[in-house]
């Protein structure tokens, strides 16, 4: 998936603060998005 230069800089943020990896705060906001998706 690409990413806005700003989209890439929060998602950076996030991670940091999580103490995650970049890919995987982005795997973990994926898969929260998928749940609210198909919570329907």
């Amino acid at each position: 998936m690409r990413l806005t230069t700003e989209e890439r800089a929060l998602l950076e943020a996030l991670a940091t603060k999580e103490c995650r990896s970049i890919s995987s705060m982005a795997r973990m906001i994926f898969l929260r998005g998928m749940e609210v998706a198909n919570a329907d």
